[in-house]
């Protein structure tokens, strides 16, 4: 065989391999995995917002990755960790925009735009509203996400704040 051949043969099947990795645009299958890391952004934000730690990992791979300007927190404990730390406020994050791409059948990107509210303390049970001084921030969301064995979850996810107000950022 010449190396012409064995070129276009080696070039063949791994363009095949690529190819089966893929989902085809717009397909159910494409839909669905949109739908479940969409959901994740939701997930994410949910847990946050609760100060649930233990929810808030869950929705990252067991290595992923939380970037913020402070630094990056990386694998579940960490990340667990980080939440429990820093959860000293009430926090609620609002998602108005979110676009996922599907990259094969077990990777996919995703960006989302949210605003993020914080109030002066901890909401307490039987609490009336608590004060708040406006928006504190709209950021960008960039994630990636990979199909684990426990489903889909986000490997990556990095905030970008795009506008702050006056109120507290941690």
């Amino acid at each position: 065989m010449n190396i012409k051949k064995l070129s276009l043969l080696l070039l063949t099947l791994a363009s095949t391999v690529c190819l089966s990795a893929t989902v085809e645009p717009n397909s159910r299958a494409e839909r669905e995995i949109s739908v479940l890391c969409d959901q994740l952004f939701a997930d994410y934000a949910i847990n946050i917002d609760h100060l649930n730690p233990e929810g808030f990992a869950s929705t990252f791979t067991e290595d992923g990755e939380f970037v913020r300007a402070s630094g990056v927190v990386k694998g579940r404990e960490n990340l667990q960790t980080y939440i429990s730390e820093h959860g000293d406020q009430a926090h609620m994050i609002m998602f108005t925009t979110s676009d996922v791409s599907v990259l094969s059948d077990v990777e996919a990107t995703g960006l989302a735009y949210a605003i993020i509210l914080n109030g002066d303390r901890r909401i307490q049970p039987g609490d009336k509203p608590i004060q708040m001084n406006g928006i504190t921030a709209a950021s960008e969301y960039r994630a990636n996400f990979k199909l684990t064995n426990e489903g889909w979850k986000i490997s990556r996810m990095e905030i970008t704040p795009k506008f702050r107000g006056p109120g507290y950022v941690h």
